[in-house]
């Protein structure tokens, strides 16, 4: 028989926890789940599990222009990890802190549904408790659907489900009455409105129920999984006359004919072919989004968002997440950007459509109280596409997505180690980046940033030198002027001024993973450059049309014009390290 029972916590199985003796102080977000777009900014639910026990659960309202925290909104409740919208109201789904350590008799503590006026989220907003639903009902809600006013509630750990009707507030089908999903104990039942049915998709068995809006379910069970085994189905989707459905455990999408089911009926549903829509997909696939003839995919276990084409089964686009980021839900706004909550880095990722990069993040270790730490939020955006890379073996420090998969720094005293290394006597000469969708705008001030892995020693910097060239064909290169002035060019000197124009002179502080600085901030780090310095016709012709892309070589792979020997090197350079390249203004481009 089909049996797990597991943590329903950052979509990736996680260990089970025993009772919390006391929970640790919430973080601005603690362990984001579920997301929504409103008017006001985007609201994040903070779920709140720890290792020490279960924080207070709270939503969290971020601008999604500049990652500013609006307000922190407490909920009644613990582990908030869903969010419907029905007209002006926000339903937050709380699941109450999850008890596993009998995996027999799973528990919840407290929780219940609470509802939020949209027009009135912000620092003073207070929730309207459905009370019918606490503490009267059992704990453990966990998904919730409406079709018009009547809203069905699934259970974490019980085989039930709970419809209400939300405009009167009362019980239709409710805690004496409940709606019976069978008796094998059923649990993490998730679902979706299609006409006048809810359909119920469950974890734990691969099966699907279907429920009138009176509350009615139909005796026939379909079966969307292919064995005996478990499968994981979670995350139903309805897109026109589909239920799509992710399989967590296998890695497929799942697809059952509606109208097909419909013309079945009560009697005869099981009979129903479930087709596989896309397989295979990344691991632990975790949320789903269908839009435009995309299966938009959150992979928790690879740590990505993939876009799949329904129509060829091929991956369209990618979006990388952070190693170790466990990404757990994905929000559209009104104009096809979207974030991502990132549950194991307590983080919120914003991409656009196109973009591979995020343009903004935001980290969940600052507090509200500290406006000079909302998180990392890039008003610059980081090349996020490797044109070419000779010599790149795509393994260590040959691989040449260290380049674009964010900065990395170690700060004043230490290099990163998160980097590409150009290394002349591997035939790794030159590394072509560029931004995918964009050019690089010449506007006021500094235009680039170029982060390497300069560090501070008793002798002054550790360099590995680069000449910076940019470029709006990818043939023609226009270097940005740069002039060795050391009294002897013939030897090396560890000071950076005697490097005018060079890369890799400056320590990097920048850290996606902790240090909450803009790229182009100089408290970040790295060398800036201004496309206004660039001389010639071409740089003229640059900075009318933009930069598509940047090169970077190293100094010691270059002549010095003045003494016309190659660039002198420290000792034990071996070539440089190249963290990310970002830029502070850029113009959408049509590619």
């Amino acid at each position: 028989m089909k049996w797990l029972m597991c943590c329903a916590l950052g979509g990736a199985l996680i260990a089970c926890v025993a009772p919390p003796q006391g929970a640790a102080p919430p973080a601005s977000l603690s362990r984001p789940q579920a997301l929504i777009f409103t008017q006001a900014g985007l609201v994040v639910a903070n779920s709140g599990y720890q290792a020490g026990g279960w924080a207070p659960g709270r939503l969290t309202l971020i601008d999604p222009q500049s990652g500013a925290r609006l307000a922190e909104i407490p909920t009644p409740h613990r582990n908030p990890q869903r969010i419907v919208r029905r007209g002006g109201w926000l339903y937050v789904v709380q699941t109450g802190a999850l008890d596993f350590s009998e995996p027999a008799a799973p528990r919840t503590g407290p929780g219940g549904i609470a509802a939020f006026a949209v027009d009135e989220l912000g620092p003073n907003s207070a929730p309207l408790t459905l009370d019918l639903l606490d503490p009267a009902a059992p704990s453990g809600a966990i998904d919730l659907a409406f079709i018009e006013a009547r809203g069905l509630v699934t259970l974490a750990t019980q085989p039930y489900a709970l419809l209400f009707d939300a405009d009167r507030l009362a019980w239709l089908r409710g805690p004496d009455d409940p709606i019976s999903l069978g008796d094998e104990g059923v649990s993490l039942a998730a679902v979706a409105a299609w006409r006048d049915l809810f359909l119920v998709v469950e974890f734990n068995h691969d099966r699907l129920f279907i429920i009138e809006a009176d509350g009615a379910r139909w005796p026939c069970v379909v079966d969307l999984g292919r064995s005996r085994d478990l499968e994981g189905a979670q995350s139903p989707v309805v897109a026109g006359e589909t239920l799509y459905t992710l399989m967590a455990m296998t890695g497929e999408l799942r697809a059952v004919d509606l109208t097909a089911l419909a013309a079945l009926g009560p009697q005869r549903c099981d009979e129903i072919q479930v087709r596989s829509a896309l397989s295979p997909l990344g691991q632990v696939p975790n949320d789903l989004h269908v839009r435009q003839g995309r299966a938009y995919v959150v992979q928790s276990g690879d740590n990505n968002v993939v876009a799949y084409d329904l129509a060829s089964g091929r991956a369209a686009a990618r979006w990388r997440l952070a190693p170790g980021s466990n990404p757990w839900h994905m929000a559209f706004d009104d104009e096809g950007r979207f974030a991502v909550s990132e549950w194991g880095a307590e983080a919120i990722s914003f991409f656009e459509e196109g973009v591979e990069a995020a343009y903004l993040r935001v980290a969940g270790a600052p507090p509200l109280s500290a406006p000079e730490a909302t998180g990392i939020s890039y008003t610059a955006r980081c090349a996020d596409v490797v044109v070419e890379a000779p010599g790149a073996t795509g393994e260590g420090l040959g691989d040449p997505q260290r380049a674009i998969n964010g900065v990395r720094g170690g700060g004043v005293q230490v290099g990163g180690a998160d980097v590409y290394s150009l290394d002349p006597g591997e035939g790794r000469s030159a590394l072509v980046l560029r931004w995918s969708g964009r050019v690089v705008e010449d506007g006021p001030g500094d235009d680039l940033v170029i982060f390497e892995n300069p560090f501070e020693y008793a002798e002054g910097i550790f360099m590995d030198l680069m000449v910076v060239e940019v470029s709006t064909d990818g043939v023609r290169w226009q270097a940005f002027p740069y002039d060795y002035l050391a009294e002897d060019e013939a030897r090396y000197s560890a000071d950076p001024r005697d490097w005018a124009g060079f890369a890799g002179r400056t320590p990097v502080s920048l850290n996606v993973e902790g240090a909450a600085l803009d790229p182009m901030d100089e408290a970040a780090g790295g060398d800036r450059f201004d496309l206004a310095d660039l001389q010639g016709a071409l740089g003229e012709e640059i900075r009318r049309e933009g930069a598509r892309y940047v090169r970077l070589r190293p100094a010691m792979s270059l002549n010095n014009p003045d003494t016309g020997a190659p660039f002198p090197a420290d000792p034990i350079s071996d070539g440089p390290d190249i963290d990310g390249v970002c830029a502070r203004q850029l113009t959408r481009t049509s590619w």
